[in-house]
């Protein structure tokens, strides 16, 4: 049983965290569905990837779930017509983003800023590229399931963030919501 496995027993209360003298007979591993379940929260990414991820399709789930994250920013950025890396730069620009994390007041809320726009630039180019421009490329289960996760992480990342928008006068204005506080 890998690491994940063991950990996802605990949390899935399987089993203990320290194993004691009355378990007989380890418990059996967790399904592929459930371990999904547990990581694969968000209903967009789910919808997009559950059934090619049961269907053994591992590397097309991890495709499909990407291209559900690249869809919902572009929605909640209110920018259809941003796509790929591009798109991630420009959204989470650390300078003028029109998805702001946090206040942006801080050098760390900028960091936190830029880093993000990083992470979802680089999830387009590791995970949507190459296996939208290679065929052959395999998944296994375990490393789907870690790019879902991540994936699924992003999503979050994406509703918690506000959107910025000029005013008249060009300002930033932020819609759907309080000043980020992250």
């Amino acid at each position: 049983m890998n690491e994940l496995s063991k950990l996802l027993n605990v949390a899935l209360g399987l089993a203990s965290a320290a194993p004691t003298q009355s378990d007989v007979e380890p418990p059996a591993p967790p399904t592929q569905e459930v371990i999904f379940d547990v990581l694969v929260t968000n209903g967009d990414l789910r919808a997009a990837s559950r059934k090619l991820f049961m269907d053994a399709h591992y590397a097309k789930a991890v495709e499909e779930g990407e291209k559900a994250l690249i869809e919902h920013v572009q929605h909640r950025a209110e920018r259809p017509d941003l796509e790929g890396t591009g798109a991630m730069t420009k959204i989470f620009s650390r300078q003028n983003p029109i998805l702001q994390l946090n206040t942006g007041v801080k050098k760390w809320e900028q960091d936190e800023q830029e880093g993000y726009m990083h992470h979802f630039a680089g999830c387009v180019l590791m995970a949507r590229n190459p296996r939208s421009h290679n065929y052959r490329l395999v998944d296994t289960p375990e490393k789907a399931l870690a790019i879902l996760a991540f994936i699924n992480h992003l999503f979050d990342v994406v509703d918690a963030a506000q959107l910025v928008v000029p005013d008249a006068a060009g300002d930033p204005e932020r819609r759907n919501g309080a000043t980020p506080t992250r």
